[in-house]
């Protein structure tokens, strides 16, 4: 088997090994990045660390070009507020406690991935501690260039509002990872120690989706068409996507704006499924899945596989069709935080 540089097995898990140009080493502040995949599979890992490589290579070239410009160009655009800031924070944590809740590990989890969770979630926070560790500002400069894609162009953030953007967000990281490592060891409550992410749960009751975005049925039929119906599966498991979507649709409403969506919207649907009965839709009728989860008396419920496979066919949709809107002329709509994505 051809050895694949930088891909290195540890004890149980994968990990990748990037070297840093020797004359970018000052400006990423080491010399080397580790990272662990989170993964004992071989080819899972190599696909894993060939995107990790990637998104280096990309990173080394953007700050060789840096490095060879001494200033660019001023900004023509209109400069955020702080309280502007404070929400694009806000909102940054809401989108990463969606993904969060979607992904629900827990003590149920293999052994060896919840090990490997927790070690990179501890690192994490210890990292994060201090702003005189050069890999937190890193793991703060790739959250910030997540939270800032939903502005528009004609934004600018720079000043005393960059460093308030790049302490909220540092904030909100550790929150959320403290709330992980809380599940990973069978606490699902959620507790928000941050008062400043606390109490930010829903969305602007102002916010109005813009016209121009998809309906939640339409995305179904596109999804079914462009992905789903493009796999090589068996009608079974074609017949079982179908299902899927028709119950995602009904409960959502398929008229439903894809950014009227929000995170307690995803919250409800993942507290209705952990109460349906077995073998559900083939009873309801007419009836809704909150309805017949409201009525379920008894005493037994939907298996955590068929939860599961919801809540994966929900985030796959919803992350599709984020993808789709992010290079769609109407991207500067800033709500892209109620679609949930699984990492």
């Amino acid at each position: 088997m051809a050895k694949i540089r930088g891909l290195q097995c540890g004890s149980r898990t994968y990990y990748s090994r990037i070297v840093v140009p020797r004359a970018l080493v000052s400006h990423f502040g080491r010399s080397e990045i580790l990272k662990s995949l989170r993964t004992t599979n071989r080819t899972e890992a190599k696909a894993l660390h060939l995107k990790h490589e990637a998104h280096w290579a990309a990173a080394f070239a953007e700050a060789e070009r840096d490095c060879q410009t001494d200033t660019g160009p001023a900004s023509s655009g209109q400069h955020l507020s702080e309280e502007e800031v404070k929400a694009l924070a806000r909102r940054f944590f809401l989108r990463r406690s969606a993904e969060l809740d979607l992904r629900a590990r827990g003590p149920a989890d293999p052994d060896d991935a919840r090990a490997a969770a927790t070690e990179d979630l501890q690192w994490e926070q210890a990292t994060l501690q201090s702003w005189e560790d050069p890999d937190a500002n890193w793991l703060v400069e790739e959250a910030q260039k997540e939270a800032l894609k939903e502005l528009g162009e004609d934004r600018a953030i720079d000043g005393r509002a960059a460093d308030l953007l790049a302490e909220r967000i540092r904030r909100a990281i550790l929150q959320l990872g403290a709330t992980e490592l809380a599940q990973l060891q069978g606490d699902s409550r959620d507790e928000i120690e941050d008062s400043f992410f606390r109490n930010v749960e829903s969305q602007p009751a102002s916010f109005t989706p813009p016209s121009g975005c998809p309906t939640l049925g339409e995305c179904i039929g596109r999804y079914q068409a462009e992905v789903l119906d493009l796999r090589p599966v068996t009608e079974k498991t074609r017949f079982k996507h179908k299902a899927l979507l028709a119950q995602i649709g009904d409960h959502f409403g398929k008229d439903a704006r894809l950014p009227a969506i929000d995170r307690a919207d995803c919250n409800r649907f993942r507290d209705i499924l952990a109460k349906l009965p077995p073998n559900f839709s083939k009873r309801a009728g007419k009836r809704s899945i909150e309805k017949i989860a409201e009525t379920n008396r008894s005493g037994k419920t939907l298996a955590w596989e068929k939860q599961s496979a919801y809540l994966k066919m929900l985030s796959d949709l919803l992350e599709w069709a984020r993808a789709g809107m992010d290079n769609h002329a109407g991207h500067h709509s800033g709500r892209y935080y109620t679609f949930p994505t699984v990492l």
